[in-house]
């Protein structure tokens, strides 16, 4: 049985930086190239953070260190943040803020085993999401599709273009006005 998310640690009716009257707009996105740790490294070098799914399935009880206990086969269920990567010594990770608040995991993030890119047919790590229907795919959708990366975080990401902030007047605010 699926439960609807809530959020964990945040603070209920905390008002976010806009202001009444503001939107937000974006010219549109950039897809990142799929299954393929390269090109979402240089996202998140070039343009910050980039949205990304993965399967959140095994995430709930996760409180520190690189996690690595997704299978090839992940099913993609969940939308993240994927802000930055790293290496330490214990290998290297992609650094993805989560939606479940600051007290999950290394203060509202997860850090993910990162693969390194192989040439070939055979990729480090990749497998197939079974049930893409639950994820990225369409509603009906339901042929499998090879994803990549620990918990196929390298199957479907975007960063947006061309942001930015406007009041209801079709004007610019001033940073100290957001």
């Amino acid at each position: 049985m699926r439960t609807p998310e809530t959020a964990a640690g945040g603070v209920w009716g905390e008002r976010c930086g806009m202001q009444p009257g503001q939107r937000i707009w974006t010219d549109g996105f950039v897809r990142v190239t799929p299954n393929l740790a390269q090109p979402l490294v240089q996202a998140i070098a070039m343009q910050g953070p980039v949205v990304v799914s993965a399967d959140a399935t095994n995430w709930e009880t996760y409180g520190s260190g690189i996690f690595d206990s997704c299978g090839k086969d992940a099913r993609v269920n969940h939308a993240v943040l994927a802000v930055g990567y790293g290496q330490s010594a214990s290998g290297k990770y992609f650094l993805i803020r989560n939606s479940w608040g600051g007290m999950w995991g290394e203060q509202g993030h997860i850090r993910l085993l990162r693969f390194d890119d192989e040439p070939g047919p055979s990729p480090a790590f990749c497998g197939t999401d079974y049930h893409p229907e639950e994820g990225v795919a369409c509603q009906g959708e339901t042929r499998p599709v090879k994803v990549c990366g620990m918990c196929g975080i390298l199957l479907d990401s975007a960063y947006p273009v061309g942001v930015r902030v406007e009041s209801s007047n079709g004007e610019r605010p001033s940073a100290q006005q957001m």
